[in-house]
């Protein structure tokens, strides 16, 4: 089975599920509801002022660019700018993209034609991803399916195109702006030993043109954007916001995911006696992209695979600290390791598989205010209602 067959399997399923077997209304309410109105306020007054009109808005403009124009193609096709149950759509598209960047990673990375199916095969059908998508309504896929496009880029030696892919990526979830830092020293590096002088500011210049252009019809600067980025940092001052990642484990002020459901704050010291969540993972974080850097300053080679393995993967561990946003999702596809020599053609193409696999974490991470999903997990798994409309929510998200 080609990839292309399995990208239109794996699109088909994901309509069926959330356009035949559910309700129109089913999914993660809070960002539904608000993604609904985001795009029918884009479809009717356009995006200048967006962001000055008063509702709450904590998404960057890289997205609304997927739902302007749906809001638009809604009031062209039924005089209501509400996109209803198609605000699903973006996502499921979104996923079947994604299959087609980490195909394209295996690809460049040596793997074999069966193990690029393979891949495929598991985001196409492993139900965390549709279930994301299709019935929860969420769209992490289009970030990471930039995100992966860009690391393809970086590994193959073309700087420019990786940092303009990483600063979309960026402009869509800042969380997805984690490579930039790598992106910089590498730039820096093959700059030195090209002695190309102008590949650097190219490299800057290209970034920075990127972010600037998905500000503008909003009335942003890129300042504005980094500004957007802080503000949303302050709204969400929490060890995890019902996600099940590393963070859920620990206790802070007497509160936790793990413990008794609740968000603990990333100020407060952990377990009592410790340093602040926030200070741990930003330090931890700041940590691995030095190692990574210096990885890269000290490296002789040219795709640094290993060290792009290595901050995404410390993105994936330590980011919900120093991010300190809403979403906890996880989804990057990390190239974890080099291929190289194997003692079989099956254990190469399994390692070469390995490069690109996915921390597919997405969906049991979901990233609105409400009740712990680890009070509903066996109710979840059985398909109630409760699991379709995902965690309550309280907020305004």
């Amino acid at each position: 089975m080609s990839t292309a067959l399995i990208v239109v399997f794996a699109l088909l399923l994901r309509m069926i599920i959330a356009y035949v077997f559910l309700p129109a209304n089913a999914g993660f309410t809070a960002d539904l509801e608000a993604f609904r109105f985001w795009a029918a306020d884009l479809g009717a007054n356009g995006p200048l002022g967006a962001y000055t009109r008063g509702y709450f808005l904590d998404y960057l403009p890289g997205y609304l660019w997927i739902l302007w124009p749906l809001g638009a193609l809604s009031g062209a096709l039924t005089g209501s700018f509400d996109p209803g149950a198609l605000i699903k759509l973006p996502g499921i598209l979104a996923d079947g993209l994604l299959i087609v960047a980490t195909v394209r990673l295996a690809s460049e990375l040596g793997a074999s034609t069966r193990a690029q199916r393979v891949v495929a095969l598991l985001l196409a059908f492993t139900p965390i991803t549709w279930l994301n998508s299709a019935v929860w309504g969420q769209v992490d896929a289009v970030g990471t399916s930039v995100l992966v496009f860009a690391v393809t880029e970086l590994i193959k030696g073309r700087t420019v195109r990786a940092a303009a892919l990483a600063a979309l990526a960026a402009v869509i979830k800042p969380q997805f702006g984690i490579l930039i830092p790598l992106i910089a020293v590498i730039a820096i590096v093959r700059a030195r030993r090209s002695g190309d002088v102008w590949s650097l500011p190219l490299v800057a210049l290209t970034g920075t043109a990127v972010v600037s252009v998905a500000a503008l019809p909003f009335g942003l600067t890129v300042i504005d954007v980094i500004q957007r980025v802080g503000e949303a940092a302050a709204t969400y001052p929490y060890l995890s916001v019902n996600a099940w990642n590393l963070w859920a484990l620990a206790d802070s002020g007497g509160t936790g995911i793990v413990l008794n459901g609740g968000w603990g704050s990333d100020t407060a010291p952990l377990f009592g006696f410790g340093p602040p969540a926030l200070f741990i993972g930003t330090l931890l974080l700041a940590v691995a992209i030095a190692a990574a850097s210096t990885s890269v300053l000290t490296s002789r080679r040219t795709s640094f695979t290993p060290q792009i393995a290595g901050i995404m993967s410390a993105r994936n561990a330590f980011a919900e600290g120093p991010w300190r946003t809403s979403t906890s999702n996880r989804a990057s596809i990390v190239p974890r390791s080099q291929p190289g020599r194997a003692d079989s053609a099956s254990n190469a193409s399994i390692q070469r598989w390995c490069c690109s696999s996915v921390s597919a974490r997405r969906g049991a991470e979901s990233h609105a205010a409400g009740d712990s999903i680890a009070n509903r997990a066996l109710s979840a798994l059985v398909g109630s209602t409760a699991f379709i409309n995902g965690p309550s929510s309280h907020s305004a998200r």
